[in-house]
C-alpha cells in the first residue's frame, strides 16, 4: 500500500469524524478498540468453529451448540438482567464519586446472580436426562448437559463483571473476558482434550475456560473500580425493578436466535442443527459491529440522559447508526454474494445452509442500520416498553418457527430469525420516537458524510 494512499485514508477518516461532537468521538475511539478486540475474538471463534466442525462434523457441532444454547438461555435467568442494570446505575454514581454505592450495586448484583445461577446449575444437572430424552429426543446429550451445567455460575457472573467494567469505560477488559478468553481456551481444548477425550474433552475445556474467564474478570474489576470506604448493600428491590424487565429483554433477544436452534433440534437431526448454527454464527459477525458501538454507547447514553441533554442524544443516535452501517456493508456483501464459499470453509456439508446465511445477513444489516435502539430504551428508563417490544418479537419468532421450521428446515430457521430481528427493530425504532421524540436512523449522516468524502 502506497504512502499516498495511506494519507488519503487518514484524511478521509478525519473528515468523517471531525464533527465537533465529543460524545461521538468518544464512541468512535472506544468502538474502534472494541472492533479490534471483537475482530480478534471473531477470528478466534471462527477457528474454534472451524476446528470443531472439521474434527467432529455437523453432528458433533450440533451437540456442542445445542448444549451451549441451553446454558446461554438458562443462565439469563441466573443474572436477571443485572449486567445491563449495573451499566445504567453505576455511571451516575461514579460521576458523583459515590464509590460506596457503586461497590454496593456491584456486590448486591453479584450476590443475586450467584444464588440464582447456582440453583439453575443444580436443577440442570439433576434433570439433564429428562431434558435429553423428552425435549431433544437424544439420550446421548445427558452427559454433555451435566458437564455444561458446571459452567453456569462462572458463565453468568462474568457478565455482571463485564457490565461493571463497561460502566467504568473499560471496554477492552470487558470484551476480553466475555469474548476472547473462552474461545481462545476452547481452541486449546480442541487441540488437547479434544484429541484425547473427543467431544466430551471439549465440553470439559469449556467449563475450565469459564472459570478462568471469571478469575480474569474479578482481577480487572478489583483493579479498576475504586474501593469503598464504608461497606454498604444496595436495594434488591431497585435492582430487580430494573433488572427483571431487562432479564426478559435479554432472554427474548437471545431466544430470537436460539429458539430457531432449539425448534430445529426438536424436529430435525443434529447435522441440520450444526449447519444452521454455523450460518447463524457467521451472520452474527455483523452484529459484532453493533456490539462494539454499544460497549461505550450505553454508558454515554446513560450519562447524557441523566443530564437531560436530548439534543445531543439525537445527534449521537444518528451518527452511531450511520457509522455502524458503513462498517457493516462490506461484510454483508461478502456473506450475501458468496454464502457457499463462506460456509464451505467449514466443510462441504455446511454449504446446504447458503440461503439461510443470505437471509440472516439481511436481518443483521437491518439490525445495525436501525442503530442501538435496544440500548437507547434500556438506558433511558423505558425497560417495560422495551420488554413489551421484544416480547411481541419473541412470540412472532416462536409461532413462525413452529409453523415454518418443521417443513423448511435450515432455510426456515434462517427466515424466521431474520424476520423476527426485523420486526423487533421496527417496533423499537418507533418506541424511541414515541418516548424520546427522535429517530435513530442513519440516513441524515450517511448523506452528510458522503458529501464530505465526494468533495474531498
Amino acid at each position: 500500500m502506497s504512502i499516498g494512499y495511506k494519507r488519503f485514508e487518514k484524511s478521509r477518516l478525519r473528515q468523517l469524524v471531525s464533527t465537533g461532537d465529543e460524545h461521538f468521538i468518544e464512541v468512535i475511539k472506544h468502538s474502534i478498540w472494541a472492533l479490534i478486540i471483537l475482530g480478534s475474538a471473531a477470528g478466534i471463534q471462527f477457528i474454534f468453529d472451524l476446528l470443531i466442525a472439521r474434527r467432529f462434523g455437523a453432528n458433533g457441532t450440533g451437540i456442542f451448540y445445542l448444549c451451549f444454547s441451553v446454558i446461554m438461555i438458562l443462565t439469563l435467568f441466573g443474572y436477571l438482567g443485572l449486567d445491563r442494570t449495573v451499566i445504567r446505575l453505576i455511571p451516575p454514581l461514579l460521576n458523583k464519586k459515590d464509590y460506596d454505592q457503586a461497590q454496593a450495586v456491584k456486590n448486591s448484583s453479584l450476590k443475586l446472580a450467584f444464588y440464582n445461577t447456582l440453583a439453575i446449575s443444580i436443577l440442570l444437572f439433576i434433570f439433564a436426562g429428562w431434558i435429553s430424552n423428552n425435549i431433544f429426543h437424544n439420550p446421548s446429550l445427558t452427559s454433555y448437559l451435566r458437564v455444561f451445567s458446571l459452567s453456569a455460575v462462572p458463565f453468568a457472573l462474568r457478565y455482571i463483571y463485564g457490565g461493571v467494567l463497561r460502566s467504568l469505560k473499560r471496554t477492552k477488559e470487558a470484551l476480553i473476558i466475555e469474548r476472547i478468553v473462552i474461545y481462545a481456551l476452547g481452541v486449546v481444548s480442541i487441540l488437547t482434550l479434544g484429541f484425547i477425550y473427543g467431544l466430551m474433552g471439549v465440553a470439559v475445556g469449556f467449563v475450565i475456560a469459564c472459570f478462568i474467564a471469571l478469575g480474569a474478570s474479578i482481577y480487572f474489576t478489583n483493579h479498576h473500580l475504586p474501593k469503598s470506604r464504608i461497606k454498604q448493600s444496595y436495594s434488591y428491590k431497585i435492582l430487580l425493578a430494573s433488572g427483571l424487565p431487562l432479564l426478559f429483554v435479554a432472554f427474548a433477544t437471545t431466544m430470537i436466535g436460539q429458539a430457531s436452534v432449539l425448534i430445529l433440534g426438536a424436529h430435525a437431526n443434529s447435522k441440520e442443527v450444526g449447519i444452521f448454527s454455523a450460518a447463524l454464527k457467521i451472520s452474527l459477525v455483523l452484529s459484532l459491529i453493533l456490539t462494539a458501538i454499544n460497549t461505550i454507547a450505553g454508558t454515554t447514553i446513560s450519562e447524557l440522559y441523566a443530564k437531560n441533554e436530548k439534543q445531543k442524544l439525537e445527534i449521537l443516535f444518528g451518527k452511531v447508526s450511520a457509522f455502524g452501517f458503513l462498517l457493516a456493508l462490506p461484510l454483508f456483501l461478502v456473506m450475501f454474494l458468496f454464502p457457499s464459499f463462506v460456509l464451505g470453509l467449514f466443510g462441504p456439508e455446511f454449504t446446504a445452509g447458503d440461503s439461510s446465511l443470505m437471509i440472516l445477513a439481511v436481518g443483521q444489516l437491518i439490525n445495525i442500520a436501525v442503530g442501538p435502539t435496544l440500548f437507547i430504551l434500556a438506558m433511558t428508563g423505558h425497560e417495560k416498553a422495551l420488554a413489551g417490544a421484544v416480547g411481541v418479537s419473541l412470540v412472532v419468532n416462536i409461532v413462525m418457527g413452529l409453523v415454518l421450521i418443521p417443513s423448511l428446515g435450515v432455510f426456515g430457521a434462517g427466515l424466521v430469525t431474520a424476520v423476527t430481528i426485523t420486526v423487533a427493530n421496527i417496533i423499537m425504532l418507533f418506541l424511541v420516537k414515541r418516548y424520546l421524540g427522535v429517530w435513530s436512523l442513519p440516513f441524515k449522516y450517511l448523506r452528510f458524510w458522503l458529501n464530505k468524502v465526494l468533495k474531498f
